[in-house]
């Protein structure tokens, strides 16, 4: 097997080498950099997975494309949030979302086939890209200052030999969401030129800032080329549940099912019921987490200068903030940073080699940390703007 150099690579050293030293000594830090819910797991989801575990086909061999009653409430949400008819064959149930973006790289990239990344991306796209195909060629554009999409970039690096344009809205690291006229051109473009479009969509119950949510898989016309991959963990707050789900064209689902059974041969089924669950029953949770972001990203706006905020999250709970007139790099920032006032952010080059002058910050601490450790941001940034200056 090929193992790229990419696959792995750690750009944060400087910062994470100072965050494990602070943690062996016990030292409370404010977290930016949490990619997992606040809130418990709701009490019915987890109640229905142990009911499940005490029933014996649920601890047994599954259908590799998972439970038809799972894949079947699934379709009635995909009805619900894009307003498409799903047939539940076209859905396959895995063991986590980014198992979903796997099968789904692996079903559709083939050796030299060039592969559309949106650059920042979530830090496991590039690995998982080449994991699936060690020689697919990656080309990367990168989003405007405001994070929007440059469709001219876009139509200039697509050729006969793209595969496949990787999307996710909201966006992580940016917070991000994609606009109805940046999805109906990517759409067009995928249309005109036969390529499929992977569209991670996990942050799609967290669109608080009055803004739509618009999926790639509501256009009909891309309905053989759109995949779909999005899951449980962030809405529900079930990330070591590991559960996710893709949906996709029949010829790429049947090759994923081929994939999942002889690999980890389906996904639990006690885990399952619980998702099922999830679908079913009461989302309380999600407005009061919701309404919790909003006020987090009006704090952001009240502390921190546009220059630094140049774009404030609609979507996700995360923010990416430009830190370039302090004049240190992400990864210098954050180790100082922790240093100085103990508050963990995420250097932006783990998001791309081309956001060194940006970090992401996570907006997941309760209200009164946040308000702490952005007080404590703003403060900081100011004191190296000002030596930057004299520099």
């Amino acid at each position: 097997m090929i193992i790229r150099p990419e696959i792995g690579e750690d750009v944060t050293m400087e910062f994470a080498s100072v965050a494990r030293e602070m943690n062996k000594k016990n030292i409370d830090i404010i977290s930016f950099g949490l990619g997992e819910p606040d809130f418990s797991t709701p009490k019915h989801i987890i109640d229905a997975s142990k009911k499940a575990l005490d029933k014996d086909p649920y601890r047994r061999y599954s259908n590799p494309l998972g439970l038809y009653e799972l894949r079947k409430e699934i379709s009635i949400r995909e009805k619900r949030v894009n307003k498409n008819e799903i047939n539940p064959e076209n859905i396959i149930v895995t063991p986590g979302v980014k198992q979903a973006l796997f099968l789904s790289l692996l079903s559709t990239l083939e050796p030299e086939d060039e592969i559309i990344n949106f650059s920042p991306s979530y830090v496991c796209y590039i690995p998982d890209i080449y994991l699936a195909e060690p020689n697919a060629v990656i080309k990367n554009i990168k989003l405007k200052n405001d994070f929007t999409i440059d469709i001219d970039e876009l139509k200039n690096n697509i050729t006969d030999k793209t595969k496949v344009i990787l999307i996710n809205s909201p966006h992580n690291p940016t917070g991000k969401m994609i606009s109805k006229i940046e999805r109906d051109e990517i759409a067009k473009i995928a249309i005109e030129k036969n390529i499929y479009i992977i569209s991670d969509e996990i942050y799609d119950l967290m669109c608080f800032s009055g803004k739509e949510h618009f999926g790639f898989g509501s256009i009909n016309e891309l309905k053989d080329l759109i995949i779909t991959v999005n899951g449980f963990s962030k809405a529900y707050s079930m990330t070591g549940w590991r559960i996710g789900y893709a949906i996709a064209p029949a010829h790429l689902i049947n090759t994923m099912r081929k994939i999942q059974l002889h690999t980890n041969t389906n996904t639990c089924g006690f885990i399952q019921m619980g998702a099922i669950e999830a679908l079913r029953g009461n989302h309380s949770h999600l407005t009061k987490f919701n309404s919790e972001l909003i006020e987090k990203v009006k704090i952001m706006t009240k502390y921190l200068s546009k220059d630094v905020m140049t774009s404030p999250t609609e979507g996700g709970f995360f923010s990416f903030l430009n830190i370039s007139k302090t004049g240190l790099s992400s990864n210098a920032f954050s180790a100082q940073f922790i240093k100085e006032c103990r508050v963990a952010t995420s250097p932006g080059i783990a998001f791309g080699k081309e956001w060194d002058t940006h970090i992401r910050v996570s907006l997941i601490e309760n209200v009164e940390r946040f308000r702490k450790g952005i007080v404590k941001l703003a403060s900081f940034i100011s004191k190296y703007e000002k030596i930057n200056k004299r520099i």
